[in-house]
């Protein structure tokens, strides 16, 4: 699986239940700024009200991005780490 940037996004709106839109992905903020829509409510019809303001930088998601990649890194890390050791303790066992 790989995490993207609208995957860290979530994580940061889930305390909230904040709703978002993302068309494509964003590289920088201005991009960020013209393709993330947070929704604040919804009109009459139920369609979606847009929010004036973001309550989140590129750089906010970019950085939760960043850590959730390092915590899957570090974790497959030491399961590679635990693999190896596993086999090559079977391998001295078994000799």
């Amino acid at each position: 699986m790989i995490i993207d940037l609208a995957e860290a996004l979530v994580e940061l709106c889930k305390e909230d239940k904040i709703e978002f839109f993302m068309y494509g992905t964003p590289t920088n903020q201005t991009e960020w700024e013209a393709n993330v829509k947070f929704v604040s409510g919804q009109d009459e019809n139920k369609n979606a009200i847009f929010s004036e303001t973001q309550p989140f930088t590129y750089a906010e998601a970019k950085a939760k991005l960043d850590s959730m990649l390092w915590l899957i890194l570090n974790i497959s890390v030491i399961v590679a780490k635990k693999y190896i050791v596993i086999v090559c303790h079977a391998k001295f066992v078994t000799m």
